[in-house]
């Protein structure tokens, strides 16, 4: 046998090989004119290729495999043996009908450094490992194609020496940004987007990495609302990079807007009838009193004066809330008293309470409690309330509608609470979605719109009900200390 002959002249222990080895081992002998004929191979090469060993041994490699396989191994014959070295690669061959991929190692032998005479190789199947491969390579493919296509941005970020670069960065929104096409991929946010903008996604980005949680925030850029979700990867306690998704929510926000200013007339309407009664006492008394100047100048006294005055102040602080409510502002966060602003609201919402037959009872445990937010918004929201709660006492016109401002530590609660017929607890579900309403006149808007502003301002709101006990809302917003 060749084995033989080549362990007598110790060229290496092929015995070893043989015997201990799974992977399959080959002995090509070189023949002239660039014949490549197979010699020996080991059980583990007949059980891998499938074939037995009458199609193999002493057979051409043109006779094994087909053409234009049997042209790929020539060739890489041919390479080790000019170079004189062994080659290690990766080939696909169609052995008895199955197509299969090796990882393979060739190493010529020399007789006396001049001629070669034989090819040793060892083989190893990686068919399995380059399906799973390809399969890794078509499902990252199409996950691009996905991402490309998606109608905002995908986009993966990576903390490299105290700084974060994008990994991946795609999606259609992109085509709005000429300035991001392709530009995008490791770079840092401040390289790219302007430093204020950069400041804040930088802040949200610090954020989500170091407490390891998501991250919702919107930003305005170029004239688009953008929607952005951060989602920490953590493996074994620490975060890897963060997977970010941005959507552009303007045409949502316009919707939202036009809703909101809808609400807002439908409530201005609402409230005229019942403050035009509150504006026509105090010009009545002021009519009166400026028909007894008139008929008898002598007989007016200073407190005939100040009774005006009060009445003309009354007439302008209901002028000046309704202006305030009507009047198309931007969003102002401040710092601002609700306590003064719930008793403004309630001033302005008596009369309807009164003229339903309904008593509006305030508590609060001190005349200051601050809160940030806008006032106009923050006042909208307690007049869709309390307006909705008088509107729940109409089966109950001696009953009354409590407005409680309570406060721990951390944030201020307000109850709106009324006696009215209640909302059963699978209609609490529906709460808050636009056009659903228990009122038979109502959209469902009111509800809608005010949660929106809560959120927006870091606050939350529930609803506790019975039906035929009444119903409570609960609002929070975080506490301002001062």
């Amino acid at each position: 046998m060749i084995i033989n002959k080549l362990l007598e002249n110790k060229t290496i222990n092929f015995e070893s090989i043989f015997n201990y080895l799974e992977d399959m081992i080959f002995i090509i002998k070189v023949e002239e004119n660039g014949v490549f004929r197979v010699i020996e191979v080991n059980e583990a090469y007949i059980s891998g290729s499938g074939l037995t060993k009458e199609q193999i041994l002493n057979q051409r490699i043109d006779e094994i495999v087909s053409f234009e396989d049997s042209e790929k191994v020539a060739q890489n014959y041919e390479e080790a043996i000019r170079l004189n070295t062994s080659l290690t690669y990766e080939e696909t061959m169609t052995l008895n009908g199955i197509e299969k991929a090796f990882e393979t190692t060739i190493v010529p032998v020399f007789e006396d450094d001049v001629v070669c005479n034989f090819i040793i190789g060892i083989a190893r199947d990686i068919t399995e490992r380059k399906n799973y491969e390809n399969e890794i390579v078509q499902t990252k493919e199409k996950f691009q194609k996905v991402i490309h296509h998606q109608q905002g941005i995908v986009f993966s970020v990576e903390k490299i020496e105290h700084n974060f670069v994008y990994t991946l960065f795609d999606g259609q929104i992109i085509n709005q940004f000429e300035n991001l096409r392709g530009k995008v991929v490791g770079k840092r946010p401040q390289d790219i987007i302007d430093p204020n903008l950069a400041k804040i996604i930088l802040e949200k980005y610090d954020h989500c990495w170091n407490y390891k949680e998501k991250v919702v925030f919107e930003e305005a850029v170029n004239g688009f609302i953008l929607l952005t979700v951060l989602s920490p990867v953590v493996v074994n306690g620490k975060t890897q990079n963060i997977i970010g998704s941005t959507i552009d929510i303007s045409e949502k926000r316009r919707t939202e807007e036009t809703l909101f200013k809808k609400e807002k007339l439908s409530l201005l309407g609402e409230l005229s009838a019942g403050i035009g009664h509150e504006i026509r006492n105090p010009l009545t008394t002021i009519k009166g009193f400026l028909k007894m100047m008139k008929e008898d100048p002598t007989n007016i006294k200073p407190d005939f004066i100040d009774i005006i005055n009060a009445e003309v102040e009354s007439i302008d602080r209901i002028a000046g809330e309704l202006m305030m409510l009507a009047k198309p502002q931007a969003f102002q966060k401040n710092s601002f008293n609700i306590v003064s602003l719930l008793n403004d609201v309630i001033f302005l919402m008596e009369s309807q309470a009164f003229t339903q037959g309904v008593t509006l009872e305030f508590r609060a445990p001190k005349p200051i409690i601050y809160i940030n937010g806008d006032q106009n918004q923050i006042k909208q929201v307690f007049f869709n309330l309390i307006k909705n709660s008088i509107e729940a006492m109409e089966t109950n016109l001696k009953g009354k509608v409590q407005i409680i401002c309570e406060h721990n530590e951390l944030e201020v609660i307000i109850k709106v609470v009324d006696e009215g017929y209640g909302i059963s607890s699978e209609k609490i579900k529906t709460i808050g979605e636009p056009f659903y309403t228990t009122k038979t006149k109502g959209n469902g808007l009111g509800l809608m719109i005010s949660q929106r502003i809560i959120r927006n301002h870091n606050g939350s709101i529930q609803c506790e009900s019975e039906v035929g006990k009444g119903t409570t809302f609960i609002i929070s917003f975080p506490l301002v200390c001062k």
